[in-house]
């Protein structure tokens, strides 16, 4: 039995929300903080990704993460700011 689950679960693609970057960091939110100034990186639960950004952010503005493909995280600009919180 464990065998058979375990065989299945090999076969599940790690796309979207089945892979565990997507149950892990969808959802979260990334401030103007979490951004390596020096590498193309985000800081989110403690693991740094690469990311790309959907919309046009403005400065300081915080960010929710909408997607994960590929261990790159889709980032779309929230309506609050650092400041906000």
């Amino acid at each position: 039995m464990a065998a058979s689950l375990l065989t299945t679960a090999s076969k599940v693609p790690a796309t979207g929300m089945t892979s565990l970057e997507g149950r892990f960091v969808v959802g979260q939110i990334a401030t103007p903080s979490a951004f390596d100034p020096t590498e193309p990186l985000v800081l989110v639960r403690g693991i740094y990704y690469r990311y790309r950004i959907v919309g046009k952010p403005q400065p300081g503005q915080r960010f929710v993460v909408t997607a994960v493909k590929d261990n790159v995280l889709t980032l779309t600009p929230t309506n609050e700011s650092e400041d906000d919180s």
